[in-house]
């Protein structure tokens, strides 16, 4: 399609955000400029949080494709992040290096003592709270040694039980956001803890309720936000519990704005350790499928989260968890423009575009070789948007006992 512009034609092309590459020239929205921050007359893609941004208030826009610039000759210019990465010698560990197989085997352990945790409190038992500091200590240092591979691992979710999976997924998103923001080891410790145990008090909250797929009712909704002061008390039972994870457990569902709850606080009352896993508690349950909601993509969930924050969740942790996920972190599906699958492997800082991926679908979605690309060498493809797993005919789970060691041990050796 050409309009005239100028006294010259221009070829506009609608594309949607996740399309988006920096170096684009975004002439027109979905929606009018006003109640937007970009001037009227059209602004480049400068970089991948403007594309996040951007996804705040469109599904799709319409590019200028003759002022479409090469991304390396655009100026980047990004903001002081409010919070600084501060990693001190004691973070790099004196322990020996944990390789793909311990840390996997770290998660299976950790996973099937989040479903221990269920069975025990469903039956009246007091939780063993040793084994969980000692399998939350073993996660953050997972964390620390094998982020990528943790990352991915905090994808895999079985559907038999979602209060189990979501709670050692949150362990490990919390230890890997403390990791970002620069906690102290032990601080990381504690994250790791509160995560897995943030929502204990689910378990005592009936089933029939925690999956209805239809609206609650005000009564029903009350029954649910009791679970945070059931956790609570269920961990007080524990004297030597850490405070900061009755903190969490207590809570993880305050807002910014005063209007969570259980006790409506607002703003700096709420803790620091509350405020991440609100955060990390929010994203996982967004991208997990769950009987009322289906799972989201990882960008749309991203994009709830800065849309909510400064109401719901901190503003600076907000824009810091953004920055630490990226625009396509290990274990994404994504669609490339040969219409093949292929899932992210390992993100590039520099180039998050371009990523190192693995396809492992043809794109009438019949399996394929399983096959490394270097997207920022292979500039022939390009990914042209994310996809959720229950789009595609690959299991993340079995590709992952598969390939995924091999595809790491390839990746190392290459380096």
């Amino acid at each position: 399609m050409k309009q005239a512009e100028g006294g010259r034609e221009l070829t506009s092309k609608q594309l949607s955000v996740q399309e988006l590459e920096i170096g684009m020239y975004v002439h027109r929205l979905d929606r009018s400029w006003l109640g937007t921050p970009y001037p009227l007359q059209g602004f480049y893609i400068q970089s991948e949080e403007d594309i996040l941004q951007l996804a705040n208030f469109c599904k799709h826009v319409f590019i200028d494709q003759y002022r479409q610039r090469d991304s390396s000759s655009i100026k980047h210019q990004h903001k002081q992040p409010e919070l600084k990465r501060q990693v001190d010698t004691q973070t790099k560990l004196a322990t020996s290096e944990i390789n793909f197989v311990q840390a996997k085997q770290i998660w299976r352990e950790s996973r099937q003592l989040s479903y221990k945790i269920v069975d025990r409190i469903q039956h009246s038992y007091d939780i063993d709270r040793d084994q969980v500091e000692q399998a939350a200590n073993s996660l953050s240092k997972a964390v620390i040694k094998r982020p990528n591979t943790m990352l991915w691992l905090a994808r895999i979710k079985e559907h038999d039980n979602y209060t189990a999976e979501h709670c050692l997924s949150v362990g490990i998103l919390a230890a890997s956001f403390g990791h970002f923001l620069g906690v102290r080891p032990q601080d990381l410790d504690s994250l790791s803890l509160a995560g897995m145990l943030h929502d204990v008090g689910k378990i005592r909250i009936q089933p029939e309720l925690l999956n209805k797929t239809t609206p609650l009712t005000d009564q029903e909704f009350s029954k649910l936000k009791a679970h945070a002061k059931i956790g609570y008390q269920l961990l007080l039972k524990d004297q030597s519990m850490p405070s900061l994870v009755l903190d969490a457990a207590l809570n993880h569902h305050e807002r910014m704005d005063g209007k969570g709850y259980p006790n409506g606080l607002a703003g700096e009352q709420i803790s620091r350790i509350a405020r991440i896993i609100a955060i990390v508690d929010a994203y996982d349950a967004m991208t997990s499928e769950r009987p009322y909601a289906d799972a989201k993509t990882h960008i749309a969930a991203l994009r709830e989260i800065r849309l909510h924050a400064g109401a719901q969740f901190d503003t600076a942790l907000a824009k810091a968890f953004i920055r630490m996920m990226g625009l396509y972190p290990p274990g994404s599906l994504v669609k490339l423009s040969d219409g093949s699958l292929a899932v992210v492997i390992q993100p590039k800082e520099k180039d998050p575009h371009r990523p190192i991926v693995a396809r492992a679908r043809e794109a009438d979605g019949l399996p394929c070789e399983i096959k490394l690309i270097d997207l920022s060498v292979e500039t022939s493809l390009r990914i042209r948007l994310e996809v959720k797993e229950n789009e595609t005919t690959l299991d993340l789970r079995r590709f992952t006992d598969e390939h995924l060691g091999q595809l790491m041990n390839q990746l190392n050796h290459n380096n």
